[in-house]
């Protein structure tokens, strides 16, 4: 597989204002392995994302969108966030934290993609877990570089060396033989059993833990409020929730909310739809003179949390919910 290919299959888009993600061509879902739309063309008037919104609105229309596919991919397309700004859409790498692209995770996906081209088929997951030892493995950049390098020449190498000797093989007895001659089946194991060994032997002291320190909520200045914001997964209903809280220089409630959305993407976007949902908390109850922290966010990660309760969203205003007094009085503690 060229780099090239790599970067076109692993990318994706992120939708903006839709009018650049064709839907059948683009790759844009998340939820589906190659990103593209499964669904049959039923409609030819639809091209780009943008033809699925509410028109001059920047919210899904679940009545085109449940009508034209299929109930998982409907559900999968209206579960994707958008912004109410106005900015154009954007091809991101969602291999990565920051949706920028690296080597590493490229190389990641052709490892995969190559294991799944070896005749013995059954060593994907084993071979998993050998990229994620030689990454993990406590040795010198330079050590874990070369193990990297020689493994992968070894699978590549190996891949010509089994298609060589096909040849003109086509019985299926054939084909078989010459895979157990290469031993494909045994390479992952053997190779792995050798990093542990590598392991074993070595006289690296073992790094201790560190306690991590329990940052506690600071008021803001006089004549100021806090805003603490937080996000939490719920992947087994298929949901998250995010959790606002307002506070004043004496520490009081001034606003609170626990509200329950669709799982997004990934966890990077919760935290990020938490953050958008804070200011437009904030401006719903005219609140102004406003510092935004993200530390000391015991109270607000307790309403995210608390979110899976609620059919929508609970907002508290100068109170609490009763469960979370004592939340609330550690933190004035």
């Amino acid at each position: 597989m060229l780099a090239r290919d790599v970067i076109s299959n692993g990318a994706r888009w992120r939708i903006g204002d839709g009018k650049d993600i064709r839907i059948w061509q683009h790759r844009w879902i998340a939820s589906s392995g190659s990103g593209k739309v499964l669904s049959p063309r039923l409609d030819q008037s639809l091209d780009v994302v943008q033809d699925l919104f509410i028109p001059g609105t920047k919210t899904w229309d679940s009545e085109i969108i449940d009508r034209l596919f299929l109930p998982w991919e409907a559900e999968s397309i209206k579960s994707i966030p958008l912004s109410d700004h106005q900015h154009s859409d954007l091809l991101i790498w969602p291999h990565t934290p920051d949706g920028c692209f690296s080597v590493r995770s490229a190389y990641r996906i052709l490892a995969v993609a190559q294991s799944r081209d070896q005749p013995s088929s059954s060593n994907i997951e084993a071979s998993k877990r050998l990229w994620k030892g030689v990454w993990k493995i406590e040795v010198p950049n330079k050590v874990r570089h070369f193990i990297w390098r020689a493994v992968g020449c070894f699978f590549q190498s190996s891949s010509s060396l089994f298609h060589d000797s096909l040849g003109d093989l086509g019985t299926k007895e054939q084909i078989e033989g010459a895979s157990a001659s290469l031993g494909f089946g045994n390479v992952v194991d053997r190779a792995s059993a050798l990093l542990h060994e590598f392991r074993d032997v070595q006289k690296l002291p073992l790094r201790r833990s560190v306690p991590r320190e329990v940052v506690k909520w600071s008021p803001p200045d006089d004549g100021l409020y806090k805003v603490n914001f937080d996000g939490a997964v719920f992947e087994d209903q298929a949901c998250a929730g995010l959790g606002v809280v307002i506070r004043d220089s004496a520490g009081l409630v001034i606003g609170a909310l626990s509200q329950k959305i669709r799982l997004p993407s990934s966890v990077v976007m919760v935290e990020a739809l938490a953050a958008r949902r804070a200011v437009m908390f904030a401006r719903e109850i005219s609140v102004f003179g406003l510092w935004w922290r993200h530390e000391g966010n015991k109270l607000a990660h307790a309403l995210a949390r608390r979110a899976v309760l609620s059919a929508d969203f609970d907002v508290w205003m100068e109170d609490l919910p009763r469960d979370l007094d004592d939340v609330f009085l550690f933190d004035l503690a």
